[in-house]
């Protein structure tokens, strides 16, 4: 039998998550404080409930949640997800670290039927705070059968001087 595959490189596909924060728009800006922060322009932000991650109504009394989209989306199968099955075989550790948030949150957490074959779409996103990059969030939508569903995944990045532009990959 043959040693697993490495899964500390990303396919060609999550190679386009390793970015630069300048060509989407960053600056880095000094506040009164003296601390400087990474901002970006607010014709770049999606909003979302602050609580969106959660999965609780909004009041519109809480402040939203900031994202910079991507240029990262992949339309996949659920349950086998053709796509992600294979890129975690050939050593993409993003696409295996995806696929498993997502078969335990959709697959064992029983939001579609095993045998079903139904439509996914993937799309990535950057989290902000005040302070700058929060993370890296994908959002999986679906149709169950009964409703659409939407469900995001925080994968915590590191950013900074000498620090990689790409997910932690545990």
């Amino acid at each position: 039998m043959s040693d697993p595959p490495e899964c500390n490189s990303l396919c060609e596909r999550c190679s386009l998550l390793s970015f630069d924060d300048g060509a989407i728009g960053g600056q880095e800006v000094v506040g009164e404080d003296g601390v400087a922060r990474l901002c970006f322009p607010e014709s770049k932000f999606e909003f979302r409930p602050e609580n969106w991650l959660e999965y609780r109504e909004h009041d519109g009394d809480e402040p939203d949640y900031r994202l910079i989209r991507l240029d990262w989306e992949l339309d996949e199968i659920l349950p086998d997800m053709p796509h992600l099955s294979r890129s975690s075989e050939l050593g993409c550790g993003f696409c295996q670290a995806l696929r498993g948030l997502l078969v335990n949150k959709i697959v064992k957490g029983g939001e579609t039927h095993p045998t079903d074959d139904v439509p996914l779409n993937l799309i990535a996103y950057l989290s902000l705070v005040d302070e700058g990059i929060e993370g890296l969030v994908i959002e999986a939508s679906f149709n169950n059968g009964d409703w659409d569903r939407l469900i995001q995944t925080m994968f915590p990045l590191e950013t900074g001087p000498g620090k990689s532009h790409h997910p932690i990959i545990a």
